[in-house]
């Protein structure tokens, strides 16, 4: 996802998943969503972004984690080094 402002800077960064608080951040607003930890299915990540004169704005996409097929690149790759 990708925010800019032309009148001002974003100030903060705040990310949901499925609805629920996942993590609030700073510049250089750069968060990395371990997938291991979730289990295979369809989710929602939301950003919701404020400026420093308190206006915000906020994006959302869907994707789906595949454990099964993360846990089987992850052993591929341990086996072909």
């Amino acid at each position: 996802m990708q925010a800019d402002d032309n009148e001002g800077a974003i100030s903060e960064a705040r990310l949901f998943l499925n609805g629920s608080g996942l993590a609030e951040l700073e510049f250089p607003f750069i968060y990395e969503l371990d997938t291991e930890e979730y289990s295979s299915g369809l989710y929602s990540l939301k950003v919701t972004v404020r400026d420093d004169e308190g206006l915000e704005a906020s994006d959302e996409i869907e994707f789906t984690i595949n454990a099964a097929l993360s846990l089987h690149y992850i052993l591929r790759q341990a086996l072909c080094s």
